[in-house]
């Protein structure tokens, strides 16, 4: 209920908020719905600004499986989260209320307790399993979780309703410019975007631009966030090495899940640590790698900065031809058109 809740006010927000530009920030809550939405209302706009960028990014999670070692490949494919840790929606879902950076709950009694204040929550969970219920509160969280995931199964979270989409249906057409990008997205003699953000065969009505797969592409740390978060300024994110299905293999250190592409124009920053606050700037760093002219990050006016961890970087995933700044238009356009018809505005 709550997460629907968050969905129809999200909507609202996105088309009349536009100017809000997305900032990392810590939100101590529990719970996203309207009663809370509106007591924190007044607060410089953290929720405004929360519920902007979560919603986008929450579609389409529910077309990845559990992670698993594909016998074809011999490599790490599917889980949620960027380490893909949490083998499902409901276990996902559990993760976010708890972490210290995230809503920041001290713990699931103090979860349980707000929900059981609720009688939103508390009538319905009650009517299904019994007042003793509550006296657990690993029980009432496991309840918790798996009505969310559950949730976010539904065709609201992946709808496939954009631009891309309807063209394929013939209920709209791309630019000249949009078509380009498309074009060279899919060319593999051209690009190499579709080797990772592909799932499908050409034109599917249900493709969710990506493989699911780990890969390391040399993205740059963060020094903001690292200094937000009172790290070492020399930390570097494991990423799927810390899951523990790898079992401590070194060889994982550093990948991180390739995220889907749709809604990508609306889900700034970029990239598992938030380095990039534009979609140019990641297509620019991508083609850094290939193209001698694409020596500084337009962002910082700077060289860009080394990888976060070199080690296990694959060039020949980043291996390309260079791009001329037209064909970086075309790719950003393209991209633009995978934004699903409810954030278009």
């Amino acid at each position: 209920h709550s997460v629907k809740c968050c969905f129809l006010i999200n909507r609202f927000l996105l088309i009349k908020h536009k100017a809000v530009q997305p900032v990392i920030v810590q939100i101590p809550l529990l719970w996203i719905n309207v009663r809370i939405l509106q007591i924190k209302w007044s607060q410089k706009g953290i929720i405004l600004i929360f519920m902007v960028i979560a919603m986008p990014i929450l579609r389409f999670m529910r077309c990845s499986h559990r992670i698993f070692i594909s016998i074809k490949i011999q490599d790490y494919v599917g889980g949620q989260f960027w380490d893909g840790r949490a083998k499902d929606l409901a276990e996902q879902a559990g993760g976010p209320p708890v972490n210290p950076v995230e809503m920041g709950m001290p713990d699931k009694k103090a979860i349980v307790e707000r929900l059981k204040a609720d009688p939103t929550y508390y009538k319905p969970i009650t009517d299904l399993y019994g007042e003793s219920i509550w006296a657990d509160a690993d029980k009432i969280y496991a309840i918790m979780e798996k009505a969310i995931g559950e949730f976010e199964k539904q065709e609201l979270f992946a709808q496939f309703s954009s631009k891309y989409d309807r063209a394929l249906k013939g209920e709209a057409e791309l630019t000249a410019l949009e078509s380009k990008g498309k074009a060279l997205f899919f060319d593999k003699t051209r690009t190499n975007c579709s080797n990772c953000h592909q799932s499908s065969e050409a034109n599917s009505a249900t493709e969710t631009f990506t493989n699911y797969r780990y890969f390391n592409i040399g993205v740059p740390s963060n020094q903001e966030l690292i200094k937000h978060n009172k790290l070492a300024a020399d930390f570097v994110d494991n990423g799927l090495l810390d899951n523990p299905m790898v079992k401590g293999d070194k060889k994982q250190k550093g990948k991180f899940k390739v995220p889907t592409l749709r809604n990508i124009s609306v889900t700034a920053p970029y990239m598992h640590n938030g380095v990039f606050r534009d979609l140019k700037t990641v297509l620019l760093f991508k083609d850094s790698f290939n193209n001698p002219n694409r020596k500084i990050n337009p962002e910082t006016g700077k060289a860009w900065e080394k990888a976060e961890y070199a080690q296990t970087i694959n060039p020949d995933v980043l291996k390309a031809k260079p791009f001329t700044d037209e064909e970086i238009n075309a790719l950003e356009a393209f991209l633009k058109t995978l934004t699903d018809e409810a954030y278009e505005e």
